[in-house]
């Protein structure tokens, strides 16, 4: 199989080439990325992103750049939110760090199996933001089995409540949803109309959502 990159920097120009060149491949619509600024989605990268989601599904995957987990600059609680995002957003992971070096907490962000099944989904539906309240976003993405991936993502100083309401994500406020907390693999039981949790500085809680 042949894996094609396609890269640019705005214009919408990328998506229309990926859409008529055969085959599967990454997009990479915004530039290169580093792990600077403490900042797990670069702004400009993170306009892009959210911007391009309608276009990406299978066959053509929105490439944010490579992991930057374990490579210095952020710290635990920052890696695993940038990976989150990155599985939320269905991006092509490839590791950027020294594998033969890394410690165990950088090998159990990367090889987490409930984390990586979101960005393998075979829905391929792209995640994107659905609610953002200054440094408090939601995000979101579609699964095939019909239920939700949700991240809960904190950017600001301070660790901050952050909910989800089921309207957010598509449900009934009186539907009743197994929720699954997939960085502690825990149940959290049966809940209705929304889902809240204290979310650390920097960081993220991740579930999936399904009825």
């Amino acid at each position: 199989m042949t894996i094609k990159s396609i890269q640019g920097w705005g214009g919408g120009v990328l998506h229309k080439l990926a859409r008529k060149s055969a085959g599967g491949g990454g997009l990479r619509p915004c530039q290169e990325r580093a792990a600077v600024g403490r900042a797990p989605i670069a702004a400009e990268g993170d306009r892009q992103l959210v911007g391009n989601s309608r276009v990406a599904g299978p066959g053509r995957w929105n490439d944010p750049d490579m992991l930057e987990v374990g490579n210095g600059g952020m710290n635990v609680t920052e890696y695993r939110s940038h990976f989150s995002l990155w599985c939320l957003l269905s991006a092509p992971l490839m590791a950027g760090n020294d594998l033969r070096s890394m410690s165990r907490e950088i090998a159990e962000i990367l090889t987490n199996r409930e984390v990586i099944a979101i960005d393998q989904d075979p829905l391929g539906m792209q995640g994107r933001r659905v609610k953002r309240n200054g440094d408090q976003e939601v995000w979101a993405k579609q699964l095939a089995d019909g239920g939700r991936a949700v991240v809960l993502f904190n950017r600001g100083p301070k660790a901050a409540d952050i909910s989800v309401s089921w309207t957010d994500i598509g449900y009934p406020p009186h539907l009743t949803a197994k929720v699954r907390d997939l960085w502690a693999a825990k149940d959290l039981g049966s809940l209705s109309e929304k889902f809240s949790a204290e979310v650390p500085r920097h960081g993220v809680v991740m579930v999936t959502i399904k009825p």
